[in-house]
């Protein structure tokens, strides 16, 4: 079953004809489904919600089988069966047209009761019955304006036995609410499937439109086009149209064609959605017709988005990276334990030692001994320093427990890591060595800096130079390469690929699967 607004909705449903348990027919189908006299009502619920209500237009009763084909249509559907009669106004609100249209019809009706808001827009006209214009045409005239009506037939109960229904024909410029907490269609979630649509065919897309009446021999017209979007670099795409054979005044067809332009610009885009009945929001207690919506969505098309919120720092590195180096690939970050009081780095580190060999040392230019102050300890841990010397060098750890560590390489001045390759125990030491030829006494020097110690297992190196990870964001906390840095666990706040208000402008509803589709467009609000 469907409902829309300002259209009329038409469904075919199996009605019970002859009851073979009982061996008679069923009691009330038939006087129930008279064509233009009977309606039948769907209700949701042990309240007895009125989801949807037609009056029976058609019934088919075959020669084999229980059930009838009875089709019914909303009440919208009355409006076309149905002529204008003799009318006119003067400067008058789009409502009070149509309120005028609709009483010209009232006797001998439905009984429709009208509740009407006005638009603002004021038009000039009149209608004779002779001209033989339906009522529908007149209501989709002014709904199709520029700041044009909706209407729609909306029923309710007239007692609490509810046995008698009312009829309400809401005219406004807007059908349905816009409240400030919509309800909420999420997929995953009560969303079942759907598609995004953006259409820029001929039927959808045009920046240039020209509404035609061919009410009149020299056809009158009213062009509205979007130049600022063109003038941008989009080519022209043009629409000439028909809004309505009896339009003569240019004013209307002015507002024909602002509208739509506004609807055609940019084409259009549509969100299409079904749910499961069973777990969204229900229609006609949740929301009603002409509400507004919120569809929160991630999938392939609008992946869901993840905002880094920030954390508290679980580690802290009080280490540095000189601009100018690479430090040596590590295993581990390296908060100071241990260090001897000799100040002299050029970025700020505290220097654990300054050696001037004595000559006579061969190719050993220093060996410094219990380089973290732990001494002979069974702490198993990670352990580096910088190391710099005068000169062209060699340098690795020894640890008693385990040996020499990597050698690594020094350049005559330049600050260069060495650590442990392996987690040690025991004391650790540096050695260092030239590259090449003896120690020169009184020449030769060797400087180590911001000796650091790690429990193995503490983690990876890190500095405020880190690139962040989905992890962890990585900061220095003053100034870069002479402060120290920490490392932030990530938390996620995650959000849907798409979120948007939708109204829905009508209303699909699948009692056998139990599903509901909202047909929905851009929300104003």
């Amino acid at each position: 079953m469907k409902r829309k607004i300002s259209e009329a909705c038409d469904v075919t449903i199996g009605v019970k004809m002859y009851d073979h348990e009982r061996g008679a027919p069923q009691p009330g189908w038939l006087e129930g489904t008279i064509g233009g006299l009977t309606m039948l009502v769907a209700l949701d619920g042990d309240d007895e919600q009125i989801l949807w209500g037609g009056m029976n237009v058609r019934r088919i009763a075959p020669l084999v089988g229980s059930y009838a084909q009875v089709s019914c249509v909303t009440l919208e559907h009355y409006f076309g069966r149905r002529y204008v009669g003799d009318v006119s106004w003067n400067n008058v609100d789009l409502t009070q047209i149509a309120n005028d249209v609709v009483d010209s019809i009232s006797t001998a009706g439905i009984g429709l009761v009208v509740a009407a808001t006005n638009t603002g827009v004021k038009l000039s006209g009149e209608y004779a019955n002779s001209e033989d214009i339906r009522v529908a045409a007149v209501l989709e005239t002014l709904s199709t304006l520029y700041g044009g009506i909706e209407y729609a037939v909306e029923l309710g109960w007239a007692n609490a036995d509810h046995t008698v229904l009312t009829k309400t024909l809401r005219i406004a410029p807007r059908i349905g609410l816009a409240p400030v907490t919509p309800t909420t269609w999420s997929f995953p979630g009560c969303i079942t499937g759907g598609n995004f649509t953006e259409d820029f065919t001929t039927e959808f897309g045009a920046n240039d439109v020209t509404a035609v009446s061919s009410g009149e021999v020299d056809r009158p017209s009213a062009r509205a086009s979007d130049e600022a979007l063109i003038g941008g670099g989009w080519p022209r795409y043009e629409r000439r149209w028909t809004p309505g054979t009896s339009i003569t005044r240019e004013s209307t067809l002015e507002s024909h064609a602002a509208a739509e332009l506004v609807n055609t610009r940019l084409g259009l885009t549509q969100f299409d959605f079904t749910a499961d009945s069973r777990t969204a929001p229900r229609f006609g207690v949740d929301w009603f017709l002409g509400d507004d919506l919120m569809a929160e969505v991630s999938c392939d098309r609008f992946p869901e988005v993840a905002t880094i919120t920030g954390g508290t720092a679980d580690a802290v590195n009080l280490t540095t990276t000189p601009k100018n180096q690479t430090p040596y690939p590590n295993d581990s970050f390296w908060p100071v334990t241990a260090n001897v009081a000799i100040t002299g780095h050029p970025l700020g580190f505290t220097v654990g030692a300054r050696v001037n060999p004595t000559s006579g040392a061969g190719n050993a230019l220093a060996s410094v001994y219990n380089l973290d102050g732990l001494g002979d300890t069974a702490i198993s841990r990670w352990l580096g320093v910088w190391v710099k010397a005068n000169r062209a060098a060699n340098a690795h750890t020894y640890s008693t427990a385990s040996g020499d560590g990597p050698e690594v390489s020094l350049l005559a001045n330049v600050w260069t890591w060495v650590r442990t390759g392996t987690a040690s125990v025991g004391h650790i030491s540096l050695i260092v060595f030239t590259a090449a030829g003896n120690v020169v006494a009184g020449t030769d020097k060797v400087e180590i800096a911001g000796v650091v110690s790690a429990v193995a297992g503490a983690g990876s190196y890190f500095d405020g130079d880190t690139p962040d990870n989905n992890l962890h964001t990585y900061d220095w906390t003053g100034t870069p390469n002479a402060s120290t840095s920490t490392r932030t666990p990530n938390n996620y706040m995650r959000s849907p690929g798409f979120t948007e208000r939708l109204r829905a402008t009508g209303v699909e509803l699948d009692f056998d699967n139990h599903t509901v589709k909202p047909i929905t467009q851009e929300a104003d609000s």
